[in-house]
């Protein structure tokens, strides 16, 4: 098996640092994506404030919100015949005839690191990935004052609070139905959600791939066309279709591994 042929099924796991962000990934995302880069390493990509976009990683399907929605607990709560159901499904869908993939640290479930799950994506404060999970971290250093400011500006009418709270977009269907909000009515964008704000501000990132159908074709993310991992209420079933998707969209990165 040659290294193109098997760059869809490679873990990437790395135990020291994010990822999705690490330099062996990063080399592949620059290959993969060279355009992206080059405008980013210009400075042409502008936040709504206008500092430079800066690129990191994010992972696309998460297993861990998953366990969540579905058992309606982080594992760590589950009873110990769920816990192992769970590390059960886990295995069948991580070590196949194609791959072995880490999904268990001797601690907690580790979600996957194949490439086909990892995309480069602005890394700076309000963070998408954390309001993706749900994270909500708001600094109170000066230097941050253009995130409160944004804040104040789109839910100052109702007492500083988001008006749409709804959750868990670590689900990336849902979280590509936002972005395709987003791109409905560009200039006419305005934040009802914490998660929206951050698209507000990285909007040069998401302005230069121009459309929806765009965005989704340059970032290879076909595989989740017609997919709804919402809805899905069994783990296993879930698995299933996100390996699918992940090992399809792995497919189509053309980055010979070194």
């Amino acid at each position: 098996m040659d290294a193109l042929t098997a760059l869809p099924y490679v873990d990437f796991f790395d135990p020291v640092r994010d990822t999705d962000s690490s330099p062996q990934v990063v080399h592949i995302y620059r290959h993969q994506f060279p355009d992206l880069y080059r405008a980013t390493d210009r400075g042409e990509l502008k936040t709504s404030t206008g500092s430079a976009v800066k690129l990191g990683g994010d992972t696309l399907i998460t297993y861990r919100s998953a366990i969540q929605r579905i058992y309606g607990k982080a594992f760590r709560f589950l009873d110990a015949t769920t816990q192992s159901d769970i590390r059960s499904a886990l295995d069948t869908y991580s070590n196949t005839a194609e791959k072995k993939i880490q999904c268990w640290d001797g601690e907690g479930v580790i979600n996957n690191h194949q490439i086909g799950n990892m995309m480069p994506f602005p890394s700076s404060t309000p963070s998408l990935n954390s309001l993706r999970a749900d994270v909500v971290n708001i600094p109170t250093a000066q230097a941050y004052d253009y995130y409160r400011d944004l804040r104040q500006q789109f839910f100052g009418n109702n007492e500083g609070k988001p008006v749409v709270t709804e959750r868990l977009y670590d689900y990336f269907d849902r979280f590509l139905a936002e972005v395709k909000d987003y791109y409905a009515d560009p200039e006419g964008f305005r934040p009802k959600s914490e998660l929206q704000i951050a698209i507000y501000y990285h909007r040069g990132y998401f302005d230069f791939f121009q459309t929806y159908d765009r965005f989704v074709e340059d970032n290879l993310l076909q595989d989740f066309a017609g997919k709804n991992l919402w809805a899905i209420t069994d783990f296993r079933e879930y698995l299933q279709i996100a390996n699918e998707i992940i090992d399809s969209r792995g497919k189509r990165f053309n980055v010979l591994t070194e």
